[in-house]
This record gives C-alpha cells, structure tokens and sequence, in this order.
C-alpha cells in the first residue's frame, strides 16, 4: 500500500491547479466510478498538466501517446472536484516504474475544469461560457486611467456607480443557432465599502445557447475571438477567466452572472500568465470595439462563421506578428502571399478577355491538335496553365484593390504619383526575385529603405484587407488605420 504520510506530504496545499499549481485526490473513469486510484496533477502555470496515477485501471491497457477523453477526480482533503480532458499517456502500464509497491501511469493534459465533472465533453451541454482576454479591457476602450497628480480617476462613463458589479455597458448580440453574445464591462470594488479608488474594471464576453452546446462548440468560438483579438491589439493574446455553466448545474442561466465565482473554471492551453495584468493598455492597438459596435451582429456572423477561407491569410499575418526576429525578406513573403489570397477570394476569377474569346485564340483546334502530340506531362501542364494566363496576375490584383481606396488614404501611402504608380510593378518584382532566385535583385530591393518602406506599406494593405474580411466597409477602415508618423508620409 501506498504510504498515507508519504502520499499526503504536502497536506497544507490546497488542492486549487489553476492557483495552487497541483491537485492530489483520487481518480476514475466516467464510465467506471467505482474503480478508483490514488494520483496527483501538477500544473505548470501556463501550458501543460502532469499526472501521475499510482495504479493502473482495471481492465485497461493503455500504449504510449493513447489519449484517455476525461478522467475525474475528486480531492480527497477538502473534497473539490475535477475534470482532466484529453490526457496522453506518457509512460504506458507495461512500461511503469515501481514506486512504493505500486505501479504508476504517467500522463498529461493541456485542458481541465475545476469544481464540475464533464462525463463526455462531445455531449455534455453547456449554456454559458463567460471569458477575458490579456488585452480585453483596453480593447473594449474601459481601462481605468488615473491622473499622475491626484490619481482622480478619469476614463469612467459614469461616475455615479455604487454597487459591486455595476456595469459600463453590455451590449448584447443575437446569432444564428441561438447563440447570443454579450460584450461586458462593469466595476467591482476590492472591499465592500466602494469608493473609487478600490474599484477595478472586469471586462467579459459571454456566449450564451438556452439549449446548450458542448464544450467543443464553445472552444472553437473561444479561439475566433482569441484570433480577432489577436489581430486588434498586435499581440499574442490568450483566452483567460473561462467559466463554463452546465445545463445541469442549477446555476441561473438566463442572464450574464456578475459574479465569476459562481462558474466553474475551464482551462485551455495557450492561457497565458494568470497573473498578468489584463487592463495594461496595447500601445499597438490596431482597432478597438468601437469600430465594430455599430455593426456587431452582421461581423460576428460573417468572422464566427465565414472567415475559415481566410484562416490561412491571418495565419500568414500571426506568423510574423509573433515572431520578432523573422528576416525583413519572410516579412515580404509572408505579407504578400496573404494579401494575394484573400485577393483572389474577394476580387474572384478577374480575366483580362473574354473567356470564349480566350478559348477561341489559344486553344482552336490546330492548337488542340498540337498539344495532343506532347507528353503527357507537358499535356498537362498546358492545360492547367493556360487558363491561368486569361486571369488577373498579383499586379493587377493590387491595382484593382487601390482603385477602391479613396485619394486621401493614397496620398498617406505615397510620396507622389511616380511611387504610386511603381508600387504594385516593385512589389511583384520583389516577389518574384525572392520567390523565384532570380540572378539579379531589382533596385527596389537592393535600395534598403525603399524595401522596408514597401513592407510596411503591404503591411498596412493587408491590415486593411483582413479588416474587409471582417466585413467592414473601406471608408471606416481608413479612419482608423494607425500611420506611423503624423505626416502625410509612412
């Protein structure tokens, strides 16, 4: 048997994985309650869960990097439960090392909730999701700013709040499949006794389904908004605060909770550092709430559930976003091959003649008869490229794209008519020299400034891009586009 005090040696600890970092208790399988295994679950604060079960299950025989959906456990101190989703076995049975008699398995998780057991997250309803992001406060333009000589605060909309939990605003937006999403932010105080310089500002974002959804459901809306947040404030951000409220659990569903602590806490991987402080403002914000308030339920429609033909183009994006010592040349890379995606997307199947007409001059039947008589290689080849030569190529693309932009937002992008009128011809021949190896650079990308100066303004065209796909009109966006300088010039 498994020594007590050994077991226990740490018995101070409460069992708290999120705050405390570990959870020692008993453990068992849904489907199974009655065979039970003493283990502990140590969490490293931002990432991973590691287990380690000291037993085995009964009637189980599990390989390495087989992944067990949900394993409940219970403390066995103050009675908090648990629920460890997705573990992946480390160190199978056969392979266990023995440890005071008994055989151990060894796993890990990167998803649990505390204070609630999920029988099976495909199939457990949940009705409400309330979660923050790192940079949700600011975003949501409700971060409390104080002044430097009497620390008077001076960002509150409404200065006449007393009570725990009075809200700024909450505005609401209904989507299709009954799914209603509430964005919140309301003041809580540190004490009971509220006078302003105790208060703090918690800024949520609530999605509610009166006839429940799984946790799955949920995740994947979790991770759009982390995306879109993501691409507002120019920063990693990461999902945090998540509570979940179960359709069994007896808790009021019908209206957005002001006290978190009455969910249940779910935690997901990339969670960031819990104890970071989320109201610190983004000084790189690229757009806040307000550009999109107006207009909240036709975006959310059209990011929730159209934006995954362009998941690749905001991937392209990340990837240079979060990556600080990426070469200038992968920038380019990166940034044009997503403006030219989601090009293709909005601008369709642009030809420079009539298709018929096309057709008729490349491909009439002497033609015809002259690519039959090739291998089948070139054959094939041909007539995939042929059609490709009748349609827009990226510097047409680009000019399109321009003509919808106003003169005003033109006049910031260039110095003059002669750059303007280079600009989408220098951009492709960069392309084409870093794409293709071509034996000599183009001047544009020999010229260093001039190079640099060509990223930052594909940067800023595919910013403006990425923000159509959201569904937002060019003339808003160009109101909010952030220049580098306050010239006329980037």
């Amino acid at each position: 048997m498994l020594n007590e005090n050994d077991f226990y040696k740490e018995i101070g600890i409460r069992n708290n994985l999120t705050e405390q970092g570990k959870f020692e208790g008993y453990w068992w399988l849904p489907d199974n309650p009655e065979d039970i295994i003493p283990g502990v679950a140590i969490f490293d604060g931002k990432y991973y869960v590691i287990i380690k079960l000291y037993g085995e299950f009964s009637n189980t025989q599990y390989n390495k990097d087989d992944i067990i959906p949900i394993i409940l456990g219970k403390s066995t101190l103050d009675k908090e439960i648990i629920t460890l989703i997705n573990c992946k076995v480390q160190m199978p049975d056969p392979f266990s090392r023995q440890f005071i008699g008994l055989k151990y398995l060894s796993l890990t998780s990167i998803d649990f909730v505390e204070g609630y057991h999920l029988n099976n997250f495909e199939t457990d309803l949940i009705n409400r999701v309330n979660f923050t992001f790192s940079n949700l406060s600011p975003w949501l333009n409700t971060t409390i700013k104080h002044n430097a000589e009497n620390q008077e605060n001076v960002k509150i909309e409404n200065q006449n709040l007393h009570k725990k939990g009075d809200y700024l605003f909450n505005i609401k937006s209904s989507l299709e499949n009954d799914l209603e999403i509430t964005f919140s932010s309301h003041l809580k105080s540190k004490q009971n006794n509220f006078i302003t310089e105790n208060f703090y500002i918690d800024s949520t974002i609530s999605l509610y389904n009166k006839n429940g959804k799984n946790l799955v459901y949920y995740k994947r809306i979790i991770d759009k908004f982390q995306m879109l947040l993501s691409f507002a404030t120019q920063s990693n951000v990461y999902a945090k605060n998540i509570k979940i409220f179960p359709a069994d659990s007896n808790i009021v569903k019908d209206h957005l909770l002001l006290y978190e602590d009455m969910g249940f806490t779910y935690s997901t991987r990339q969670r960031g550092d819990y104890k970071e402080n989320h109201d610190i403002l983004n000084l790189n914000m690229f757009f806040d709430f307000s550009l999109i308030k107006d207009n909240l339920t036709s975006i959310l429609i059209n990011w929730i559930n159209n934006s995954d033909k362009f998941g690749q183009a905001f991937q392209l994006y990340f990837a240079v976003l979060f990556n600080k010592n990426i070469y200038l040349e992968n920038t380019f890379l990166f940034y044009i091959q997503a403006i030219e995606g989601i090009l293709r997307q909005l601008q369709g199947k642009q030809v420079y003649i009539d298709k018929k007409k096309f057709d008729d001059i490349l491909l009439n039947s002497s033609n015809k008869s002259s690519i039959e008589n090739l291998s089948e290689k070139l054959k094939n080849k041909l007539n995939s490229e042929l059609p490709r030569i009748n349609e827009y190529g990226l510097r047409d693309r680009i000019d399109l794209f321009l003509e919808d932009l106003s003169q005003d937002f033109k006049d910031r992008m260039f110095y003059n008519h002669t750059e303007a009128n280079d600009f989408s011809k220098n951009i492709v021949e960069i392309r084409n020299y870093l794409s293709h190896m071509l034996p000599k650079p183009p001047s544009c990308y020999s010229n260093l400034e001039q190079f640099k100066t060509n990223t930052s303004k594909i940067k800023i065209l595919l910013e403006v891009l990425l923000l159509k796909v959201l569904g937002i009109e060019y003339n808003e966006i160009e109101n909010n586009v952030k220049w580098q300088t306050n010239s006329s010039k980037l």
